[in-house]
């Protein structure tokens, strides 16, 4: 169900692939150009202050000594420092194309999903629509569309980016201390099945909030549509009483779903926050043993840090990507709904303002309500 639904989302995502693509880029790329900044602040604390000879590549060598060496740079500071700046600039630009490209992807998809969900609405049998609660229709086309585009818009590519900088800080990880890195991430598994415990406890609480609300909004549409007839027969009591009950109950689903994400939130802080833990308890053991350089150490500090943002955005994700599933399989209960056959060639009457019942008979299901009813409604006469 849930692969159906995702795939019927990605599906309208289709034919903006190619800004969403380009989003998706930058994203990675943005997220590689992260991982630059430590490595200068590791080269500056041991090689340039701390006098560690340097292991890096032949060519990176070469541009070192051509400007003058370690000492030129060590008495030129500004030279390293205005490099973690340009950096910085390069990012944030490259983030602010990365988020309108999102953004053009993301809003066109929505436009498509209310475009295609209102067409459907206007070709659906008579009978769907006497079933069908206005207000529930009112959330599906907005609220649950809206949870679908901040998914795309947000989420989805941070859950690629997340997933590449994991695999890259770990590769970096383990060139700088491979005992380190296997301590520090061995309470992964622990986040990911927490994650997936948690997952479907979400989806079900979701899927209840969704109904609650739903049902709430009909309510509130059909009295401000119909609050004449309210008034006019003295139903304002009856009709408040219903009012408070459905958001009575629409507050208890929204409670204990928002219980569910509390918890689970501070539960996958917890696990995320584990790796650091490790990380400076081990780092000063090996630092204090001559295992691990300061520079290192810092370098290390700064990637578990790094990391420490796409664990927790990882399970936030998660909890966030069932919410959405419900709300797209919402919105595929209309689309997917038959639509009336209304003929090869319909013919539209001639209206001239005179309505005539000819032996008119209706039922509701079974229930016959009509049966060969007959009058005639001339143009400016009012039946009540």
């Amino acid at each position: 169900m849930n692969r159906f639904r995702m795939k019927a989302m990605l599906g309208y995502l289709k034919p903006y692939w190619l800004p969403y693509a380009l989003s998706i880029f930058l994203a990675f790329t943005t997220t590689a150009l992260g991982f630059i900044a430590p490595k200068v602040q590791s080269f500056l604390v041991d090689q340039v202050l701390g006098g560690t000879p340097f292991t890096g590549a032949a060519w990176l060598r070469n541009i070192i000594e051509s400007i003058g060496g370690m000492p030129y740079l060590a008495r030129n500071l500004w030279i390293c420092a205005g490099l973690l700046v340009v950096l910085n600039v390069i990012n944030s630009l490259l983030n602010f194309l990365r988020s309108r490209w999102t953004a053009i992807a993301s809003e066109n998809m929505a436009k498509s999903l209310r475009e295609d969900i209102y067409d459907r609405l206007q070709r659906l049998p008579y009978d769907y629509h006497v079933k069908a609660e206005t207000g529930d229709l009112i959330q599906r086309s907005t609220t649950d569309v809206e949870t679908v585009r901040r998914f795309i818009a947000n989420q989805l590519i941070e859950l690629g980016r997340v997933v590449v900088m994991l695999i890259i800080a770990a590769v970096l990880l383990v060139q700088i201390h491979p005992l380190l890195t296997l301590f520090s991430m061995s309470t992964m598994p622990l986040l990911v099945v927490y994650s997936i415990w948690s997952f479907k406890r979400i989806e079900n609480a979701s899927e209840l909030a969704e109904k609650a609300d739903g049902a709430l909004s009909t309510v509130m549409q059909e009295n401000f549509t119909g609050v004449r007839v309210v008034r006019a027969f003295g139903r304002e009591s009856f009709e408040e009483e219903k009012f408070t009950d459905y958001n009575e109950e629409y507050r208890e689903k929204s409670i204990k779903l928002n219980r569910i994400f509390a918890t689970f939130w501070a539960g996958s802080d917890v696990f995320s926050a584990l790796p650091m833990l490790v990380v400076v308890t081990g780092g000063i053991y090996l630092a204090a043993k001559g295992s691990l350089t300061l520079g290192e150490y810092v370098v290390f500090l700064s990637y578990m840090g790094m990391m420490m943002w796409p664990i927790r955005r990882l399970g936030r994700i998660l909890g966030n990507m069932s919410r959405t599933l419900i709300a797209m399989g919402r919105i595929t209960d209309i689309l997917h709904q038959k639509e009336e056959n209304s003929g090869e060639d319909p013919q539209k009457p001639d209206l001239r303002g005179e309505i005539v019942f000819d032996r008119v008979s209706f039922s509701y299901g079974d229930k016959q309500v009509l049966r060969d009813m007959s009058f005639t409604i001339h143009p400016g006469e009012t039946i009540a």
